[in-house]
């Protein structure tokens, strides 16, 4: 069973990884009136002169600044929370992060069902007593456990990561 089940998941893996390895995004880039196309409305992340790491969504690419609502922050006294503008200056390398779909539903669905079709196999069904209960339990958690490892694992493997680098004019 367990080699059974080691081969479907060495066999899923190696699927995603041609997915991922083929819409992996790189880097770009770009002058400051071209990143609107790019960044707004989108996830960013980023390091400020000050040190500290910031990270959060793009409402605006303004000529002075990047309009952004901060979610997370490293150091509040330096950037807090909420929207506020990022001085043009402060700019110069942005990360922004897409999470695509495909992974998450290539394992968050293969996975359980593989597991549950090896359970199945395996499972001795024909039996009588304490057995059966047991036996359904422990695939029950099995497929649950899939499931959940599944999206995270899909998840690794859906998020893209681009590097724009601010080239001045």
């Amino acid at each position: 069973m367990t080699r059974t089940l080691a081969v479907m998941i060495a066999a899923l893996v190696s699927m995603s990884q041609g997915m991922a390895l083929a819409d992996d995004a790189g880097a770009l880039e770009l002058k400051w009136s071209e990143l609107e196309a790019h960044v707004a409305g989108r996830r960013v992340e980023m390091v400020l002169p000050a040190g500290a790491r910031i990270e959060g969504k793009v409402l605006q690419v303004a000529p002075d600044g990047l309009r952004m609502r901060v979610r997370k922050t490293s150091d509040r006294s330096v950037q807090p929370k909420g929207e506020a503008l990022i001085a043009r200056q402060s700019v110069s390398v942005l990360h922004v992060t897409e999470y695509h779909k495909l992974g998450r539903l290539i394992f968050g669905l293969g996975l359980p069902l593989a597991i549950a079709a090896i359970v199945a196999s395996k499972t001795p069904w024909t039996e009588e007593g304490a057995t059966i209960p047991l036996a359904a339990g422990v695939g029950g958690g099995a497929v649950i456990g899939g499931a959940i490892g599944g999206y995270y694992i899909g998840k690794s493997i859906d998020r893209h990561v681009t590097e724009i680098r601010i080239a001045r004019d």
